[in-house]
C-alpha cells in the first residue's frame, strides 16, 4: 500500500474520524517526524473520546486522494470543550483515488451565493452571506464536485456556498474550475469542486451516484 508522507500534511488541516459509522473532525495543529498533534472539539455530534494505546480510525483527503487511516493514541489531554490527541505516524488501510469520479446527469434546484477569499470553510460562512442566495439547477454531479447554470460567467477560482437536496439539506463550499457560455451565451456552465463539506454528505452523494449508476 503506497503511503502519503507526513511531510504532505499541514497544520490546522482537517481529518475525518469514524464513531460507529458516523464522522467527527479533527484539526492538525503539530506535526514531528513521527506523531501528529490533533484537537478535536468536543461539541460535534458523535465525537468520540480516546484514551491512551486506543486505535483510531480516519480519513484524510487531499485535492486528488483520499486515505483511510489509523494510529495508535500515544497521549491525550481532555477537558470540557477539546481533547488533545497525540497520533502515531498515520498507518494507511487504504488509497482512495478521488480523480476517478464518475460524472453523472443530475437535475437537482440549488442555491449559492458568493463568498470572499478568505471564506473557504463552511464554519465561517454566516447568515449574512446566505441571505444572498441565488437560486438556479444543477446538470450533473461527483464525489468531487458539481456544475449547474448560472446566468452570469463567474471567475475561475471563486467561492461559492451551495445548498442542496439530496434525502437531505446538503451544503459545501466549492470553488470555481470553469464558466463557459451555453448556445447563444444566454446562460452559462459553471462546473465547481467541492472545497468543504461534512463527510456524511460526501457519503450521501456517493449513495446517490452509485444508485444512479446501477439503475442505468
Amino acid at each position: 500500500m503506497e503511503n502519503f508522507k507526513i511531510i504532505d500534511l499541514k497544520v490546522n488541516k482537517q481529518i475525518q474520524f469514524m464513531n460507529d459509522k458516523m464522522f467527527f473532525v479533527g484539526k492538525i495543529i503539530k506535526i514531528e517526524d513521527k506523531f501528529l498533534g490533533v484537537m478535536i472539539s468536543s461539541a460535534q455530534d458523535y465525537v468520540k473520546i480516546f484514551n491512551a494505546n486506543e486505535i483510531a480510525n480516519f480519513f484524510i483527503v487531499f485535492e486528488e486522494e483520499a486515505y483511510w487511516c489509523n494510529s495508535t493514541v500515544i497521549g491525550y489531554r481532555t477537558d470540557d470543550y477539546s481533547q488533545l490527541l497525540i497520533l502515531e505516524q498515520p498507518k494507511v488501510i487504504n488509497r482512495i483515488d478521488r480523480r476517478k469520479s464518475p460524472r453523472i446527469p443530475a437535475i437537482l434546484d440549488i442555491e449559492y451565493c458568493f463568498l470572499p477569499d478568505n471564506i473557504g470553510e463552511l464554519t465561517k460562512v454566516t447568515q449574512g452571506y446566505q441571505r444572498m442566495k441565488k437560486k438556479t439547477f444543477t446538470i450533473d454531479i461527483s464525489r468531487g464536485g458539481i456544475a449547474l447554470i448560472t446566468y452570469e460567467k463567474i471567475q475561475k477560482g471563486k467561492l461559492l456556498f451551495l445548498s442542496f437536496k439530496i434525502k437531505e439539506n446538503i451544503v459545501s463550499v466549492c470553488s470555481v474550475v470553469r464558466s463557459e457560455a451555453n448556445e447563444g451565451n444566454r446562460n452559462f456552465k459553471t462546473a465547481l469542486k467541492f472545497v468543504d463539506i461534512d463527510v456524511n454528505h460526501e457519503n450521501i452523494i456517493n449513495e446517490y451516484i452509485n444508485e444512479k449508476i446501477k439503475s442505468n
